[in-house]
């Protein structure tokens, strides 16, 4: 069997053998967020599992936000006509009941 060398053949050829016979150390989804995010690194895994919560809950209400938004602009398109704003809210992904819902408080 011919032995592969790195150096001749692209690693890209070889990607999963080079992920594993790799001797860099993995860095854990904690470390990660700390490199990405530029997450002070004397963080607790605790501290970064509270601020992952943080931006999570913000990140939900920002959806929220820019949800009633574009319900409302296509309300407001469509005013008088319900079958043509379900279908436009259907075709813009959001579910019946969030539309139920919506529809509901107008």
């Amino acid at each position: 069997m011919k032995k592969r060398n790195v150096k001749e053949n692209s690693i890209l050829d070889f990607p999963d053998e080079y992920m594993t016979h790799s001797e860099q150390p993995r860095l854990s989804d904690y470390d990660i967020d700390r490199k990405l995010y530029g997450l002070p690194k004397n963080w607790t895994d605790e501290e970064i599992d509270k601020w992952r919560a943080e931006q999570q809950a913000h990140n939900a209400e920002q959806s929220k936000i820019i949800d009633a938004a574009q319900m409302n602009s296509v309300y407001e398109s469509y005013a008088g006509n319900e079958p043509r704003i379900i279908e436009s809210l259907l075709k813009r992904g959001f579910s019946e009941n969030q539309i139920i819902y919506f529809l509901s408080n107008k």
